[in-house]
């Protein structure tokens, strides 16, 4: 009977226990962000000196609580219950705070609000957005369209008429937010019931009236914008974005849009939103705001201040026109973005705006950016919207005039007066050139105490650094002091501005020893900045190459408000500081009720995750919740790759690899190609998942020498012995590693012989987010091999900047808190730690032995099992051949002799049978790689893309090949292409190896004479390659894709060749590869 053939599963498989386990952790991280941003919010607000509505601080400290109990319930779903008694602590801290705030605007019953009735008042009531045009409209006096809000009372209306809310419970009451199914087919019955129902005759005519009443104002045919206005939206919740706004309705379909608003509040991320934090239907009743559609000649946004605060500009650009105005980073301006058309266009990216800086004292246009333009949407007569093109003879004009960037400055500066907090305003220019404003929310800055500033002395006090972004305010002196190990922490001197790479909340333990702090990363919703503020220390984050342009013990004076380092201290700045109080500008009781309630939030008391007291028990405000949620959460996922239970109920695919290590890889949604199944065998190519990318590019660098062997010493060859690891290697060898990976995440068990791995990481754009976790134990060698393996990965680790903890032959290592290419590069140089040090508790005799190998580590020398010969190459990695140095006639040049490569009597044989059969029989040979040994030397540093190589040649002899060429595009010693000629054979040859497996791409019939010079030439420029000999073009070829990795010089089994002056030309630079 034949074999049953297996079925093969799709390797993302969403409704798995791993896949499951990694969307609670996402979802996690996505809640700790928000409880970061709410906590910084409320703690700027009070040190900051804002002035704010009990109604602002309730929506912060809503935000905040709602995330926290998120934070919590993600936890308890990720780790089970142990994690409950923390939701009881939240509760009882969200009850305390609370109570020091008044109750919201009581709940009113007009079902239809005109636009110039709403005010301030009625935010829980109206929403945000049509509560803010409202004060604009009716306090301001400032030109919006006409409209009206059909409000909460009429959500509540519609919803008990159609008796909606007995179904709409039912319909949530037990549904698993996580289950992507249930969750689509409830949002899609849900949304449809709402569409489908009736809006009730009462509402419906008090909406039809205030239409009729719009229409008779507008003096001719509406076209509206029917736009959510939900309690919550253009706030700080996380409901933002995910609702309907509809634009350019026709009156008769009002009612149908009115009810796709409605019906937007039941989106599947709604929903879940709600659910995942006891968040009752009723609590966010949906608002609509329906207003006179803008013709619009032009639209667009404006800022009340530069979104990057008091940040100086570091791009170098000039102003296009005037530019001895003010710097365009300088909070007194007004920037303005506008494209032809309507806006919308700005928002999604279809255009390029022109740009306006508009100094506030002056209204003088200080800074213009005027772009091309192709496309502009407009408003069709019958309804919708069309993109068109845009006039010939407008596409490098102004978008809008002066007089009109004024007059927009103008109502922008008065809106941030009012609402005493920088704002994002959207507006529109109509036809006969009139401007509206069509909303005003609040714009994410960085607020900054503000004093004057003495002028100093340029040349004494030069300026060191100007980058970053504001954490605390203030103005500090004190020397630099810039930790290159984590061991130096403990030598912090008094009194010290401390500069060093990332955010981490290890620093939180230095702030009373410290006037300063500059962090090369992080921002400034960190744990650390919170830190910061709590303490008064001004502080400056994400300023990139701090460390590189502050010198070690210089006296320096930091202005943190303006994000800038001047050399020296400045005493009189100093002196100015300490006289005011930073963030004690508020007066009265909102100040008191903040100041009470930040006790209960910001303070920290859980600092070393390694301490006995870091424990729930331990925590006593919001923010040790957080911080003791956030370690615990990478713990739950470092185990996930060790449940081989749960491995075998998933599909995986083995990757292929050169490398003695077998990986069976799942994916957890976006870490490998679309479309594999268990039945395919994965390729490096098919790696979506950017932290596994980066491990393997390190794994499989070419320095490494995964062949390498190693005699044992007498110590380790007993420990050997009698441990039984010499009759069991193959058993242990052979166990499968398995790798969890998703587009942003990787969870690898790894197994390399006799000791295992564990990391886990989380490479994101939100540097905040972002770690390394690594564990590594075991090996085959003495306790004491073992243990001094262990000293070389903490000394080197330690000074790739990971904290790491060691019990004897075993190490953790923990990074956090850095960019995404940060995490990249360490993920690589881990890659290639592993490889090198894998057989290292066999060879490593003493600490010596632990020094040295990590200088050649950061050398770049991986192969720590070689030995070099005096006369050996340098500059390259040997893979492969006998490489030696050679002088002749005044020039160093590589020989490769690979007759000592073949067994004499083996290859006296298959000379003879070539010269009989001829070059078949070698292509035969090669196929079942016999004796196709191809060695290889690979240069050091010389990765590229697109660029030129040229290399002069001399084949000497061989008695099955004479060949030599250049090896380039190398991925890995398994992967490559070549470009080589051969004196016996008489061809010029194209090859790629992929795998190991080599394939002819090209060939050309040409005459080389052995012991002749050629110059072999390389030109790649994408995917396209042009190969010559002596400057003449002989092959070409082009790739399936871009060709890009390092080059060098190869050979082939018996052949002996030179090879002279590898010389690389590239965008970069030029460089040349001596032997």
């Amino acid at each position: 009977m034949a074999a049953r053939r297996k079925s093969c599963r799709p390797l993302a498989d969403p409704a798995s226990d791993h896949a499951r386990s990694y969307d609670l952790f996402k979802e996690f991280l996505a809640h700790n962000s928000d409880a970061l941003e709410a906590m910084a919010e409320v703690d700027q607000a009070y040190r900051g000196g804002w002035s704010l509505r009990p109604v602002d601080v309730h929506e912060y400290l809503g935000r905040l609580l709602i995330s926290v109990k998120a934070m919590v319930s993600s936890m308890e779903a990720l780790g089970g219950d142990k994690y409950a008694p923390l939701r009881q602590l939240v509760e009882r801290i969200g009850r305390e705070v609370l109570v020091e705030l008044q109750p919201l605007a009581a709940r009113r019953k007009e079902l239809v609000l005109p636009l110039r009735a709403v005010t301030s008042e009625m935010i829980s009531f109206t929403g945000a957005k049509a509560a803010n045009l409202g004060i604009m409209a009716s306090q301001l006096d400032i030109p919006v369209p006409a409209g009206f809000v059909v409000t909460a009372e009429a959500f509540r209306l519609f919803m008990r008429e159609n008796q909606l809310q007995e179904r709409i419970r039912e319909a949530l009451d037990g549904l698993d937010p996580d289950a992507a199914g249930a969750l689509e087919d409830v949002s899609r019955n849900l949304r449809q019931t709402i569409l489908e129902a009736e809006v009730p005759r009462s509402l419906a005519e008090e909406i039809e009236d205030a239409c009729r009443d719009l229409e008779k104002r507008q003096g001719g045919r509406l076209l509206a914008a029917v736009r959510s206005s939900a309690v919550g939206e253009d706030g700080r919740i996380s409901f933002a974005g995910q609702y309907v706004s509809v634009l350019g309705v026709d009156r008769k379909n009002i009612l149908a849009d009115y009810r796709q608003v409605l019906a937007g509040k039941y989106s599947p991320r709604a929903i879940a939103y709600r659910l995942h934090n006891q968040l009752g239907d009723d609590e966010t009743p949906m608002c609509a705001l329906i207003m006179a559609m803008v013709d619009a000649r032009a639209g667009g946004v404006a800022y009340s201040v530069n979104p990057a605060g008091e940040q100086r500009e570091q791009s170098g650009a000039k102003d296009s026109t005037e530019s001895d105005g003010a710097d365009a980073s300088d909070p007194d301006v007004v920037m303005i973005f506008a494209v032809p058309g309507l806006g919308e266009t700005l928002v999604s990216g279809v255009n390029s705006p022109d740009v306006y800086v508009v100094d506030k004292k002056e209204l003088s246009i200080v800074r213009r950016e005027i772009v091309g333009k192709t496309r502009r949407l407009r408003l069709k007569a019958d309804g919708g919207t069309e993109l068109v093109d845009v006039d010939e003879n407008l596409r490098d004009k102004p978008a809008i005039s002066d007089a009109l960037i004024r007059n927009l400055a103008r109502h922008v500066i008065r809106l941030e007066q009012y609402f005493q907090a920088p704002q994002d305003i959207e507006w529109a220019e109509d036809q006969q050139g009139r401007m509206l404003l069509l909303q005003s929310r609040p714009l994410k800055v960085v607020q900054s105490a503000q004093f004057s500033r003495a002028k100093i002395d340029d040349a004494a006090h030069p300026v060191l650094l100007s980058a970053g972004k504001t954490a605390s305010v203030g103005i500090a002196a004190g020397k630099a002091f810039i930790p290159r190990d984590p061991a130096e922490m403990d030598r912090i001197p008094e009194n010290a501005i401390l500069v060093v790479r990332n955010a981490s909340p290890d620093y939180a333990r230095y702030m009373q020893r410290i006037q300063g702090l500059v962090t090369e990363t992080g921002g400034v919703g960190s744990h650390l900045a919170s830190v910061v503020r709590e303490y008064g220390v001004p502080a400056i984050v994400d300023a990139k190459e701090a460390a590189a342009r502050i010198e070690q013990g210089v006296e320096v004076t930091m202005d943190a408000g303006t994000t800038t380092i001047y050399r020296g201290r400045i005493q009189k700045w100093v002196d100015a500081a300490k006289k005011m109080s930073p963030g004690r500008a508020m007066h009265g009781p909102m100040q008191h009720r903040l100041e009470n309630i930040l006790e209960k939030i910001t303070p920290l008391h859980l600092l070393d995750p390694q301490s006995e007291t870091f424990t729930p028990e331990n925590c006593r405000t919001i923010h040790d919740v957080i911080r003791y949620l956030h370690e615990k959460s990478i713990t739950e996922m470092f185990t996930l790759s060790e449940d081989r239970g749960a491995h075998d109920r998933h599909p995986a695919a083995v990757l292929a690899a050169d490398i003695p290590l077998r990986i069976r890889l799942i994916d957890l949604g976006g870490g490998l190609r679309e479309g594999l199944t268990d039945c395919d065998v994965a390729t490096p190519d098919d790696i979506r998942s950017v932290p596994l990318r980066a491990l393997w590019n390190g794994l499989t660098h070419p320095g490494l020498n995964w062949s390498s062997t190693v005699d044992p010493s007498p110590r380790n060859l007993a420990a050997l012995m009698t441990s039984g690891a010499l009759g069991h290697a193959q058993q242990v060898v052979g166990q499968d590693s398995f790798a969890l990976v998703a587009e942003d995440y990787l969870n690898l068990n790894a197994k390399f012989g006799y000791h295992y791995a564990n990391l886990d990481a989380l490479c994101t754009d939100e540097g905040s987010r972002n770690y390394v976790s690594f564990q590594f134990s075991g090996g085959a060698g003495s306790y004491f091999g073992k243990s001094l393996r262990v000293l070389l990965l903490a000394e080197i680790l330690e000074r790739l900047e990971f904290r790491t903890e060691m019990k004897g032959d075993f190490i953790t290592a923990v990074l956090k808190g850095h960019d995404a290419l940060v995490v990249q590069e360490k993920l690589d140089l881990m890659g290639r730690l592993l490889g090198c040090s894998r057989l290292l508790d066999v060879a490593l005799k003493d600490e010596q032995d632990v020094q040295r190998l990590a200088g050649m580590f950061f050398a770049g020398d991986y192969d720590f099992l070689a030995h070099t010969p005096d006369d050996g190459i340098r500059n390259f990695y040997v893979r492969e051949g006998h490489w030696s140095r050679h002088e002749e006639e005044g020039e160093t040049i590589c020989r490769q002799t690979g007759n000592r490569m073949v067994d004499p009597v083996s290859s006296g044989l298959a000379c003879l049978l070539g010269r009989v059969t001829g070059d078949g029989y070698h292509s035969f040979l090669e196929t079942i790689k016999a004796y196709s040994y191809f060695p290889l030397a690979i240069a050091k540093d010389s990765r590229f893309s697109n660029g030129e190589l040229e290399v002069a040649v001399r084949c000497e002899s061989g008695c099955i090949d004479m060949a030599a060429g250049l090896a380039f595009g190398l991925r890995n010693a398994g992967n490559y292409f070549v470009f080589r000629i051969d004196a016996l054979k008489n061809n010029a040859v194209l090859l790629v190896f992929e795998q190991g497996r080599h394939k002819e791409l090209d060939r050309a019939v040409m005459e080389f004479n052995p012991d002749q010079w050629y110059r072999l030439g390389v030109s790649i420029a994408a995917q396209s390659i042009s190969a010559s000999v002596d400057g003449e073009i002989v092959l070409e070829h082009h790739a399936p894709k871009a060709i890009h990795g390092y080059c060098g010089l190869w050979s082939k089994s018996d052949s002996v060749a030179s090879f002279r002056k590898l010389h690389l030309r590239h965008a970069q630079g030029e460089r040349t590869f001596e032997c």
